[in-house]
């Protein structure tokens, strides 16, 4: 399960940190929406500090113009280097800044993508990671996960280098389900990783069994 972090609490990454292999964090302007404006470059840093080194961080465009994307973008990865992931969505503005980025050596994640075409465009542009709405597709009747399962499918036939990161979910299921139809990563959020480590079937079971080894060995561990 190669799974990011979508979410800037600094915190909570570090808390996850201590339980899942990280293999990077993803932002958007809504996730980032109540960080200080005097703490956005900092906190955008710090999370880049505390990532494993080999871990990507995905960053997104705020403007809504390609020129504005474009500037976005450089200011991105002036801040952060060019190892980070410039997250722009697959709009007609967004196709020319992925066109535009890519032909100058950006690293690219094509974001808001709800529809087989659009990571199809995408990864012809030589996106690196393409970017699946998959709770939000399902709430417009799309079955994200045949979709993705297709699209996993036409990169492997067509031998691109694009990388499928599911994203948009709101229970551990879809996770899972995204993941055995072809995704490459998982981008999940504090809801549901928070609902996942508090889960009690796991925790009662070990409770039972160290009732079980007091009864018989009079101690609490194995020595």
């Amino acid at each position: 399960m190669n799974l990011m972090l979508d979410t800037a609490n600094l915190d909570k990454i570090k808390e996850y940190l201590n339980y899942f292999n990280i293999d990077g964090v993803t932002t958007n302007p809504s996730i980032l929406k109540n960080t200080p404006k005097e703490e956005l470059n900092s906190t955008l840093l710090g999370i880049k500090a505390i990532l494993p080194k080999e871990a990507t961080l995905h960053v997104q465009v705020v403007a809504l113009d390609a020129e504005g994307m474009y500037q976005d973008a450089q200011a991105i990865r002036d801040l952060l280097g060019k190892e980070v992931s410039i997250k722009v969505p697959v709009t007609k503005e967004g196709l020319r800044v992925i066109k535009r980025l890519k032909e100058e050596g950006f690293c690219v994640t094509a974001t808001a993508i709800y529809s087989q075409v659009q990571a199809l465009l995408a990864i012809n542009l030589g996106a690196d990671y393409i970017a699946p709405y998959v709770n939000r597709m399902q709430n417009l009747n799309i079955d994200a996960i045949e979709s993705i399962r297709l699209i996993h499918q036409y990169i492997k036939d067509n031998n691109a280098k694009t990388r499928i990161l599911g994203a948009s979910f709101k229970n551990i299921e879809q996770v899972t389900q995204t993941l055995y139809a072809g995704a490459d990563f998982v981008t999940v959020g504090e809801e549901v990783l928070d609902t996942f480590l508090k889960q009690t079937l796991a925790k009662e079971a070990a409770e039972d069994f160290l009732e079980d080894w007091q009864d018989q060995f009079k101690r609490d561990t194995f020595n």
